[in-house]
């Protein structure tokens, strides 16, 4: 069993880093949009209720794909978002102060003005989601107090994630097995690891609201549920009848289908 739970944002720009600095074949890893406790209860609640985890790492990350959402719902005032984004993301955010008024803080800006203002909200959003999501899990963890919770930002440019190329169409991996490298799932989904974001969760319901984030926002449509060993096969071949049940709505049109080692 791990020792470590490591919940990092599903942006395939930080797949290097996780299999470079925290994939020591002791750390679980769960990874949706944005680094979101919130949404990864059930995942979280077991593996801290087993007795093993004695530590949990929030890393959340500059140029946040979920923070513009969140950005976009409330400053911008865009209402296009589904019901399940703005409950499981969006909603999350609503008492911030700071960023409910920073819409009248951008009013009659130039637009070199209000680009510079914007990268700086949104830089403060994405401090502000970590130590969000830190705080909600001391109180989740306060009757272990043996875990220790911390959280950072990686900043993607002192990585050089910032020059990932990429066309916008990549590849989700979905995993319940989370001791492989991401380098190594990726090659088992035959996807390039800098244009795959990676899901990981225990429940493929804990997902859902990731996944509608992806198709929608992201316009990903080619979903592979990886497999690292055969073990994991029957527990995914369920996750694809129940994604497949629910083709009809958002997953429409979308390529999903078992990657198996």
């Amino acid at each position: 069993m791990a020792k470590r739970i490591v919940l990092a944002c599903m942006d395939r720009r930080l797949n290097a880093h996780l299999d470079e600095n925290y994939n020591d074949g002791n750390t679980l890893f769960l990874r949706n949009a944005g680094a979101n406790a919130h949404c990864l209860l059930q995942s979280i609640g077991n593996a801290v209720n087993s007795g093993e985890i004695d530590s949990i790492v929030v890393l959340g990350h500059t140029d946040c794909g979920a923070m513009k959402v969140v950005f976009d719902a409330i400053v911008n005032r865009n209402g296009s978002y589904c019901n399940g984004i703005r409950d499981k993301i969006v909603n999350l955010f609503e008492d911030y102060g700071y960023l409910k008024h920073a819409g009248e803080r951008l009013q009659g800006l130039d637009p070199v003005q209000r680009s510079r203002a914007e990268a700086s909200v949104r830089r403060r959003l994405e401090k502000r989601n970590v130590d969000l999501q830190v705080g909600f899990l001391k109180g989740l963890t306060r009757s272990f107090p043996h875990v220790k919770v911390e959280g950072s930002l990686v900043d993607l440019k002192k990585i050089n994630a910032l020059n990932l190329t990429g066309n916008g169409r990549h590849a989700i991996v979905l995993s319940r097995e989370c001791g492989s490298r991401f380098d190594r799932m990726c090659s088992i989904a035959n996807t390039d690891p800098h244009e795959t974001y990676v899901l990981e969760s225990r429940d493929i319901k804990e997902t859902i609201t990731d996944l509608q984030l992806a198709v929608e926002v992201l316009h990903i449509r080619d979903i592979r549920l990886v497999a690292p060993d055969s073990a994991l096969k029957d527990g995914l071949a369920s996750d694809l009848e129940f994604l497949k049940g629910m083709s009809s709505g958002f997953l429409k049109g979308s390529d999903i289908a078992i990657a198996q080692a």
